[in-house]
């Protein structure tokens, strides 16, 4: 299928002659009359991703990316937008993770200036979050230009009155602070937020589900707008709330596949009025993953088949997907029947993954997964190099996201902004096949609904990210950078960074510049030719970069010099042997064998102790390495990790 169907059918809406051409030698018939088909005459999904689609591409979108460091200026810079010109806002909250974000936007985006703002001091912002949803209401009305809003009715009709009709609804608990998220996506879809009162950090039953869906479903009714069939004005809801995936009951089931669906009646039947989503995380993250949602399209997709090619698995194939994106326009790499086994995407995932949507067909259990052959874990989820969809057809993977642990939690960890996981085991037709999935994607439906079957039984499927994700060409571009007073270009703060020798915050400012290269040359060359100015924070910063930029030795140097407590960091532990294994089992280097040594990660302990030994073996000697290994043992707690250890000491070095 050639090209995004959406141009296909936005000219469909103005009118397009219908039957085929005349044949044979009689005279042609009266041409056919011409049908014009309207946004009523699609499918619920794919109106709802034209709505959705109309507005994206109708707002001109600035070349430049505006980091901001709090809350309040976060705001206030949302409220600078208009209906005719926008621009993603970022937070830098000076955390590893914060950074890591923004330098992955920046590498997708492709802006032509990044600067740092801050809003006036005058500018006032709520501390206590029973006052925020005015100041959230307020900076969404200004994003749009209307005067004299002061509630979200007062929202809705101004947004009508601009021809607009919110597609969805944003749900949001003032107090939760993803409330970050909730602001961008009203301010950036036209959608109207329910203020709504949920207890942070906890997975609800399915009684506190019911009566969450009742607080979202009353909010619909209170805009007067039509929400309670699929196919009217609100089809729609995204969960900006940090609650679990999961719902907790006899059954386990997905929050996001109960939201959106009437309550079950006798029969069980839970019919749905709207596809549903969730966007969690600190204020940092969750706009982060709102933000990639509103400004990023994916240029290439990543596909990793690790089923056999035998039914039912065939129905799951990847191969027919890929020429559906290929046909669309994205750039797609496939790994399909030979080259599907664990050692391959080990492989082919040591480098970072420079793909914006990601399908993997794969099985197993929250923490690892099985490809054909061999077993992969939670430490081999590639590193992202720009934020990601991440389509992962798999038992589990979702039951925590916000655990790091489970597979969906090293996903997002990683810079994945969508996910769409199973939270149990769903069994395998609950996932709608990969060739479908991608279908539907060019085809203009929102990613909460392309990845759902029919149906009208809850079940447990997760959709994590705006429901509301279309893919399509990018949105038109200003010819020339944002400019806000007092704003300061990033580029000019990193030169004067330089120049006082502030390597740590210059090399910081590299990587949210996203030129990893320069900042990994400047991290090396101060490692190598000024030791004593190389701190705990340069290399802290250096890590990221040296990894991306495959510079592997200055790398292990770099990692050496972490404070005790950041070197012992998950994330911080993966990019190390992400590094580092493929080099494993051929290095002479003491020193990458010791610091890997040092750096065993818990949650895989047995499989990363394994590839140590062998390499101690080898630099040190058997001897060494068994004392090593031997002495790891008598570290543990938990016997069966200790019962893993042993096995090692007796089984053939390799193993």
């Amino acid at each position: 299928m050639p090209g995004f169907l959406v141009p296909m059918v936005l000219a469909l809406l103005v009118g397009i002659p219908s039957g085929g051409q005349p044949t044979g030698d009689s005279p042609p018939a009266a041409p056919p009359a011409r049908k014009k088909l309207t946004l009523d005459d699609l499918p619920p999904s794919v109106r709802l991703g034209v709505r959705v689609e109309r507005v994206r591409r109708g707002m001109t979108v600035a070349p430049t990316v505006v980091v901001v460091g709090d809350g309040r200026s976060y705001a206030e810079a949302i409220a600078l937008w208009s209906p005719r010109l926008r621009f993603p806002v970022l937070i830098d909250d000076g955390t590893p993770a914060a950074r890591d974000g923004i330098a992955r936007f920046v590498r997708a985006f492709k802006p032509q200036s990044v600067i740092r703002w801050s809003a006036p001091e005058a500018e006032a912002w709520p501390v206590d979050p029973e006052s925020r949803p005015g100041a959230i209401v307020d900076s969404v009305a200004r994003a749009w230009d209307l005067d004299g809003v002061g509630t979200m009715a007062d929202l809705v009709k101004g947004w009508l009155g601009l021809g607009l009709t919110p597609p969805g609804i944003v749900a949001a608990d003032p107090s939760h602070p993803c409330w970050t998220a909730a602001l961008a996506l009203a301010a950036g879809r036209g959608e109207p937020i329910a203020w709504v009162g949920v207890k942070a950090g906890q997975s609800l039953d399915s009684n506190r589900s019911d009566a969450l869906a009742v607080q979202i479903e009353a909010a619909c009714k209170a805009t007067g707008l039509s929400w309670m069939d699929l196919g009217d004005q609100i089809d729609a809801v995204t969960l900006c709330l940090n609650v679990g995936s999961r719902m907790r009951g006899q059954t386990p089931l997905a929050l996001t596949d109960r939201i959106g669906r009437h309550r079950a009646g006798a029969a069980g039947r839970a019919r749905r009025w709207a596809w549903a989503g969730q966007v969690f995380g600190n204020e940092s993250m969750a706009a982060y993953r709102a933000m990639s949602a509103l400004f990023l399209m994916p240029g290439k997709a990543w596909l990793f088949d690790g089923y056999p090619a035998r039914p039912p698995f065939s129905a799951w194939d990847a191969t027919p997907a890929k020429a559906t994106l290929e046909g669309a326009g994205l750039a797609t790499t496939l790994f399909d029947s030979p080259n599907q086994s664990a050692a391959v995407w080990r492989m082919t995932t040591a480098r970072p993954l420079g793909a914006g949507l990601v399908m993997v067909n794969t099985k197993g259990n929250s923490t690892w997964f099985e490809l054909e052959p061999g077993r992969c874990l939670g430490g081999d989820v590639p590193t992202l190099d720009v934020p990601a969809m991440v389509h992962f057809v798999h038992s589990f993977s979702a039951s925590s996201v916000t655990n790091r642990c489970t597979i969906a939690g090293r996903w997002l960890e990683r810079g994945a902004y969508a996910y769409i996981g199973a939270v149990d085991e769903p069994f395998l037709q609950a996932f709608v096949p990969t060739p479908i999935v991608a279908r539907r994607l060019v085809s203009s439906v929102p990613w909460g609904a392309a990845g759902r079957i029919g149906g009208d039984r809850v079940w447990k499927i997760a959709v994590v990210g705006d429901p509301l994700i279309t893919l399509g060409p990018p949105a038109p571009r200003a010819e020339d950078p944002m400019t806000i007073d007092g704003a300061t270009g990033m580029d000019a703060l990193m030169r004067e960074a330089v120049r006082g020798g502030r390597y740590a915050e210059a090399v910081d400012l590299l990587v949210m510049l996203g030129r990893d290269d320069k900042a990994a040359r400047l991290a090396s060359g101060v490692l190598r030719e000024r030791p004593g100015r190389f701190g705990a924070d340069l290399a802290r910063g250096s890590i990221a970069p040296l990894y991306r930029t495959g510079m592997v030795e200055d790398l292990v140097r770099a990692y050496q010099r972490l404070p005790k407590a950041l070197g012992k960091s998950g994330s911080m532990r993966d990019l190390l042997w992400q590094a580092c294994l493929p080099h494993l089992s051929s290095t002479s280097d003491p020193r990458l064998v010791l610091t890997l040594a040092d750096n065993i990660r818990p949650e895989q302990l047995v499989w990363d102790a394994a590839r140590v030994r062998g390499a101690m073996a080898r630099v040190f000697g058997s001897a060494k390495a068994d004392a090593w290994l031997d002495g790891l043992v008598r570290t543990q707690t938990d016997p069966k990790s200790a019962q893993g250890l042993r096995q090692l000491l007796i089984a053939p070095r390799g193993k």
